[in-house]
């Protein structure tokens, strides 16, 4: 045996039955609507239609963070979302991260990660 069992996080299969992923899945399609915008200096939001607009040699020195609505399981009790970074030419990376609902919180019980470059 390897590590220690007593830490050991749990898996997406542990978590999730084959089943789940089609209804979360679906949810993925759901698009952020940011009604109010309070953030530091050092961060603003940009739509997707002026991310499009810029060239490729534009987006290689453009860094930004990609977050998806949140994904919830039937019963309500996991939360999923999806984030991705891209900092530059071949620099970027994605995760999906899964959040457990405790006595009323939400709680990231696990980060998989999808994408690295």
């Amino acid at each position: 045996m390897h590590g220690n069992p007593r830490y050991r996080l749990p898996e997406l299969g542990d978590i999730f039955e084959v089943h789940d992923f089609e209804f979360i899945t679906d949810q993925f399609k759901k698009s952020i609507r940011f009604l109010e915008i309070d953030f530091t200096n050092d961060i603003r939001l940009v739509n997707q239609k002026e991310l499009d607009n810029k060239s490729e040699f534009e987006k290689s020195f453009f860094p930004y963070f990609s977050v998806s609505a949140p994904a919830f399981s039937e019963n309500g009790e996991y939360a999923l979302i999806y984030v991705s970074e891209f900092c530059g030419i071949e620099c970027g990376g994605g995760d999906l991260m899964i959040y457990k609902r405790e006595k009323g919180k939400w709680e990231r019980i696990l980060i998989v990660g999808i994408w690295l470059s």
